[in-house]
């Protein structure tokens, strides 16, 4: 499986754009099968299920379409559409179960976990895909979100209806679970 998200980044012309927001079943199958790849990658990442991650892609593009009239195109396409796909699943997270309350915890543990210059490679690791299906629903989704997708803590936070320390503990608590669970495949 490639973590690829350059189709998030592909831009959709104004044209496409009209046709879609004209409810043009062609275009919208364009605009599927474009996207269709990155979605589903990222709804996996975040739930953690194929069966899932299905369901909230088909879901992700019912909201998308329907709330093509309300797209500005002051942000990219594929920007707008990753919210809602991020939205979507975090919505369906909640409904599945609610995760115990984290503890605050040494943010140095993070540090450690997850040092900027060796994300990228734990990113290809199919262990790292391994331990981040291990966790809890909502652990594994503010992970994702932080380390790959670039949300601040803030932006979790906010996401989630939670206060910043929610985000910054789950971050912490995460990386601290995650690296526990890659410990064993390293020799040191």
């Amino acid at each position: 499986m490639s973590l690829d998200h350059t189709t998030f980044h592909s831009t959709l012309a104004s044209d496409e754009l009209s046709a879609c927001q004209s409810r043009d079943e062609t275009a919208l199958s364009v605009v599927y099968r474009r996207y269709q790849r990155a979605v589903f990658n990222l709804c996996l990442r975040l739930l953690g299920e194929r069966e899932a991650a299905l369901d909230q892609m088909q879901e992700s593009f019912i909201d998308a379409f329907e709330n093509l009239p309300s797209y500005r195109a002051d942000a990219p396409f594929g920007a707008w559409l990753r919210a809602i796909v991020v939205h979507r699943c975090l919505r369906h997270i909640r409904k599945q179960k609610t995760m115990a309350a984290v503890d605050q915890s040494d943010h140095s543990v993070l540090e450690l976990a997850f040092a900027p210059d060796t994300i990228s490679q734990l990113e290809r690791s199919q262990d790292l895909l391994a331990a981040l299906n291990g966790l809890k629903p909502k652990m594994r989704a503010v992970l994702w979100l932080y380390f790959v997708e670039g949300y601040s803590h803030e932006e979790i936070a906010s996401a989630f209806t939670q206060s910043l320390s929610f985000s910054k503990s789950a971050v912490a608590r995460g990386a601290l679970a995650v690296r526990t669970q890659l410990e064993p495949t390293h020799v040191h």
